[in-house]
């Protein structure tokens, strides 16, 4: 549930390309407090969400809140599971690790 906040101090550290990949629970509990920190001091985070429909971890609950918040300065996109190849054959996450700007995308399960 930390890989977000891992992330930023990665890219504060100066690791130039970083890449999360984290959970739509994680994301929900821990990752969306990140994000605006980390887009507030400037930190071009790169986010893959896979999202499952809850925490399968913990028992399968589901998990409140709103998973696709707009958030300012931030680009969103999704994709279903089974596009997924045919997108990173196309260059997806290439153009994810690549981009200039905050980057998430929520990979549906």
């Amino acid at each position: 549930g930390s890989s977000l906040g891992v992330s930023t101090g990665l890219a504060m550290a100066g690791i130039k390309k970083v890449l999360t990949v984290t959970g739509d629970g994680a994301y929900l509990h821990s990752g969306k407090n990140a994000i605006p920190e980390a887009t507030e001091k400037g930190i071009n985070l790169k986010v893959i969400v896979i999202c499952n429909g809850g925490s399968k971890v913990t028992g399968g609950q589901k998990i409140p809140g709103e998973l696709f918040q707009r958030q300012k300065g931030i680009v969103k996109s999704k994709v279903k599971y089974s596009d997924l190849k045919e997108l990173y054959a196309r260059g997806l996450i290439r153009r994810l690790v690549n981009a200039k700007k905050p980057q998430i995308l929520f990979v549906m399960i």
